[in-house]
C-alpha cells in the first residue's frame, strides 16, 4: 500500500540505509494493535527534498516519507525513495 507518513527521526542506521520515525500520526497509534515503530528502508537514488544530502538527515528531524508500506513480522516496513524535511515542525 502506498502511503505518506510524518514523524521525527528517532534513530538512523547508515550501514543498512534505514531509519525509524517516532511520534507517528494517530492513525497508527489508534490501530489495533497500536503501531509505534515503522522501519524505513531508503532505496538507491534517494530524493532528499529540502536536504542537501543523506548525511543531513539527523535524529530529531521532522520528516515526511512516501513509499510502499509492508506488514512485515515484528514491525511495519516502508520502502522509500523520497524523504522531505519539515523544518520548524
Amino acid at each position: 500500500m502506498a502511503v505518506e507518513i510524518t514523524g521525527q527521526v528517532g534513530s538512523i542506521n547508515p550501514e543498512n540505509g534505514t531509519f525509524t520515525p517516532t511520534n507517528l500520526s494517530r492513525l497508527f497509534a489508534g490501530a489495533a494493535p497500536p503501531v509505534t515503530t515503522i522501519t524505513v528502508h531508503m532505496l538507491s537514488q534517494m530524493d532528499f527534498e529540502d536536504f542537501p544530502n543523506q548525511t543531513s538527515l539527523a535524529v530529531g528531524n521532522t520528516v515526511a516519507v512516501q513509499g510502499l508500506l509492508f506488514n512485515t513480522p515484528g514491525t511495519l516496513t516502508l520502502l522509500t525513495r523520497t524523504v522531505s524535511d519539515h523544518p520548524g515542525d
